[in-house]
């Protein structure tokens, strides 16, 4: 039992629920195209920490799953800096709103999904909500880099294991 993989779950899993039940739910607040990637990156990242953790799972997997969970931290505090950077730019410099995340990847390659949801629109730029003068993606940033500390321990922890069950 490694309690940072549990740790990270539940961190997961709270960050989540507090978006969909009361950003969302309360506040009706609509994610925008860089908040739902977060939002799935989370979703994967409980997962593969959650899954580290099934008592069958062997060396090798425990290792997978880390180096997965570092690098989904990695790209989650990419897209949550990009989407601090879209929050801090000039009105005039920040794109109207446009399609949805769910709308774009229906009706467009994955490549240029990505490309639409990294330049930003409208409703990436807009500060719908604080807590002690932050923004949303202000928080999600410091959220993955607490989660990549989680990520680092856990490979660390992989890698010196004596179980080297194949």
């Amino acid at each position: 039992m490694h309690i940072n993989n549990y740790i990270g779950a539940f961190i997961c899993v709270c960050a989540l629920g507090f978006a969909l039940i009361y950003l969302q739910g309360e506040l009706n607040l609509d994610p925008c195209p860089l908040c739902v990637v977060d939002r799935i990156i989370l979703v994967l990242m409980a997962l593969f920490f959650l899954l580290a953790e099934i008592p069958t799972s062997k060396s090798k997997i425990r290792k997978s799953l880390a180096i997965t969970n570092v690098l989904l931290s990695g790209l989650g505090i990419f897209f949550a800096s990009r989407h601090v950077y879209i929050q801090n730019q000039p009105a005039a410099e920040i794109a109207d709103c446009g399609a949805g995340f769910w709308y774009m990847l229906d009706h467009f390659p994955i490549l240029d999904t990505l490309k639409f949801v990294l330049e930003g629109s409208g409703e990436c730029g807009k500060i719908s909500w604080t807590f002690l003068n932050l923004s949303i993606p202000i928080w999600t940033l410091m959220l993955f880099i607490i989660l990549s500390f989680f990520t680092i321990i856990e490979i660390r922890t992989a890698f010196r294991s004596k179980n080297t069950a194949k």
